[in-house]
């Protein structure tokens, strides 16, 4: 029994219906992962604003940090600049005991 030009036909729209409906699912399937895909993004994306949030945070604090370590090096490197070593007023006590001595004046102490 040869087929007919009429049953071929009739098979291929029997095959397109088929695969159009196959079709139809595949891509029904890839916009759900898409869709999933989308929603995994725009949750990382708001983590990320959260994540860049508290980095800005931190680079603030730091130079907060740096600010204040600026601060406490002049005020380190002032007291430095005024400071008298103790040997060198032992060597000064001793010089005006030494003076008030043979001066005849009391010591102040």
């Amino acid at each position: 029994m040869a087929l007919t030009k009429n049953d071929l036909k009739q098979i291929g729209e029997v095959v397109n219906e088929i695969v159009d409906k196959k079709i139809d699912a595949l891509a029904q399937s890839l916009q759900r992962q898409f869709d999933l895909i989308d929603k995994r993004f725009t949750e990382i994306d708001k983590r990320l604003e959260l994540i860049d949030k508290r980095l800005n945070k931190v680079e603030m604090e730091i130079a907060h940090l740096n600010a204040s370590t600026s601060q406490v090096q002049r005020d380190v490197s002032e007291i430095r600049d005024n400071m008298v070593y103790r040997q060198e007023l032992d060597d000064l006590q001793s010089r005006v005991a030494l003076l008030e001595k043979k001066l005849g004046v009391k010591s102040g102490k």
